[in-house]
């Protein structure tokens, strides 16, 4: 007798996202407790950094006009691109820091305060983003 047909599994098919996250695709959204940031493993880095906040809007800045990356051990970071800066205030980043310095951060993601109650302490958390000297909303 012949055993039933059953089709090749493919990674990130529709019935392994219904029934869960798959092992083999990294998902950038947390149901309960999103990530401050999320680096890459590709050697070449990404173009541009995705910059998102607490209410949703995000900001994708280039990579190639990263000027400058000061970091504070007050953990404030200030990064500086050709239009404006960024500045990055929370605790534990001086990952982060090293990840923007190789251009391998693919987001940074403000945080609320009820996420960082919910963090461990050694976790890194991003309690403010703002930008100085924003470009024009026309783009």
């Amino acid at each position: 007798m012949t055993e039933p047909f059953e089709p090749p599994k493919r990674a990130g098919s529709v019935l392994e996202r219904l029934g869960g996250r798959s092992n083999t695709q990294e998902s950038d959204e947390d149901d309960s407790i999103r990530e401050s940031f999320g680096g890459t493993r590709d050697r070449e880095g990404d173009l541009m950094l995705d910059v998102r906040l607490k209410d949703g809007s995000r900001c994708a800045l280039a990579y190639g006009t990263l000027l400058k990356v000061l970091f504070s051990p007050a953990d404030q970071l200030r990064l500086a691109f050709a239009s404006n800066t960024v500045v990055i205030e929370g605790r534990r980043l001086l990952a982060l820091y090293d990840l923007l310095r190789r251009h391998r951060a693919r987001y940074v993601q403000e945080g609320t305060v009820a996420e960082e109650g919910l963090k461990p302490e050694e976790a890194a958390h991003i309690e403010s983003i703002h930008f100085e000297n924003p470009e024009e909303d026309d783009v």
